[in-house]
């Protein structure tokens, strides 16, 4: 099984400039044989994710409705051969920014903004992927909404990433 490390947000990452009240970054390393660009890891960040984290994300979607968030659909069967750039959206995940090592994912609703990047250093045929989200709460109900999926939030990163480096780990 691939280790996952907690890390620190890489220096030169485009997450930096976003304001936060949270912050998180998590690593792990993979081997390919073949080239990985960040447009295919991203891609996987969608479509290679357990059934049970596309169950917790409509449950989500149902509970927010009620208090009229922002919720998502992502069809995953048509991302694997999508492109990504920049103002696109796959789902709640809209693509803020982008280059050759890193893209920026999120949202903006009324109770809080979010960004995830994935990140990824590469150095001969190892591959170092990073996953950092930042959070900047709006109001009472963000850092509400926020506290009770955290917990959830760490196990689901921890897992897509897991689920993105096998998938591309060839030795």
């Amino acid at each position: 099984m691939a280790k996952i490390i907690k890390c620190e947000l890489p220096t030169n990452s485009l997450l930096g400039k976003y304001p936060n009240q949270y912050i998180d970054a998590y690593q792990g390393t993979f081997i390919s044989e073949k080239e990985v660009t960040v447009e295919q890891i991203t891609l996987a960040f969608f479509y290679t994710s357990p059934q049970w984290i596309n169950t917790l994300l409509k449950l989500r979607n149902f509970i927010v409705k009620a208090f009229g968030l922002k919720g998502s659909n992502v069809d995953v069967r048509y991302i694997k051969n999508s492109t990504v750039k920049v103002g696109q959206s796959f789902g709640l995940f809209k693509v803020f920014e982008m280059n050759q090592r890193e893209i920026v994912l999120g949202e903006d609703d009324k109770h809080l903004n979010f960004r995830v990047s994935i990140y990824l250093e590469q150095i001969e045929k190892q591959s170092n992927l990073i996953i950092s989200t930042t959070v900047n709460y709006h109001n009472t109900l963000g850092k509400i909404y926020f506290l009770l999926i955290k917990p959830f939030h760490k196990i689901v990163v921890k897992t897509m990433l897991i689920m993105m480096l096998k998938s591309f780990h060839t030795s």
